[in-house]
Formats: C-alpha cells, structure tokens, sequence
C-alpha cells in the first residue's frame, strides 16, 4: 500500500494538478488575453473579423477526389479540396487517424501541390504516410488555422472528407 502510495501520489496529486493547469492552460491564456487586449484590443478585433469570414464562407468548402497510390513502403494520399472565398492560410488541410491502443491520433499536415486549373480556390493536396496502417484508416480534413486562435477550443471549424 505504501509503494502504491508513493508511486501514485506524485501523478494524481492535487499539487500536480495545479501545476499543470497553470502551466499549460492558465498562464497561455492569460498571455493570449494581454496580446488581444493591447493596442486598443487591435488583436482581438483580427480574431473576431477571421471568425466571422470562416462563418460566412465554411459552409461552401468541400472535398473533390481522392487519390491513393499505395506500395509496401508508404500511402500517398492526395485530395482536392474547394475553400471558396477564404484565405487559404485561414485553413490547415490534415490527414487524421485514430490512435491505436488508446495512443494519441496521428496528425499529418498536407501541402498544397498545385491549384486545380479552372477551379476558383480549387487546390491538390498531398500527404505521405507510412503503410504500416492501411490508408483507410486515414480521412483528410480542413481545419480552421489561425496561430493566435486555440483550435478547437475556440474555432470548432473542422470540415472531414468522409
């Protein structure tokens, strides 16, 4: 009882749950709220007038085709992807797969290979993934991006392929 006492406290102590709270959720948010409010709240008047052009424009994105090229090495995954009148840096274009065994989602970011001719903010998208999994384990997905906005805590876009 005393091993399982000292091996345990540590990890579900309330000390260490403070800790690690003020670590990673109050003090980052605290320094978030100073950088929104300064210069007049010029910031936050940035943030709000993103979310409001993802609101206008989100529900116009959407997905085209899907492309697999598969060996015993590696999935390339390639998507098209439609963001209407939104900023293309306003979005992430990911790769998503649960995680195995209670482990975390693998999370691949996409690049963007080439704009679809005659498509207005039409774009390819590109992703390379080991196939140790198979690729139907992964789904793409747009993702609301902003570097000053927690995602998805704040912004909930996200838009999945399938």
């Amino acid at each position: 009882m005393r091993e399982s006492m000292a091996k345990l406290t540590p990890v579900y102590s309330a000390g260490r749950a403070v800790r690690q709270y003020t670590e990673q959720y109050y003090l980052p948010a605290a320094m978030a709220y100073q950088k929104r409010a300064a210069k007049n709240a010029e910031e936050a008047r940035h943030i709000a007038d993103w979310m409001q052009m993802l609101a206008q424009h989100w529900e116009n994105l959407r997905f085209g085709e899907l492309k697999i090229d598969s060996d015993d090495q590696q999935h390339a995954i390639e998507v098209q992807v439609y963001i209407d009148d939104i900023d293309i840096d306003a979005v992430r274009i990911e790769l998503f797969a649960e995680g195995i065994n209670g482990a975390n989602p693998e999370i691949h970011e996409m690049n963007r290979v080439s704009k679809l001719v005659g498509a207005v903010n039409g774009y390819v998208y590109r992703a390379v993934v080991s196939a140790e999994r198979p690729a139907s384990d992964y789904t793409a997905r747009i993702i609301a991006n902003h570097p000053d906005v927690a995602v998805p805590l704040e912004a909930r876009n996200i838009l999945w392929q399938r």
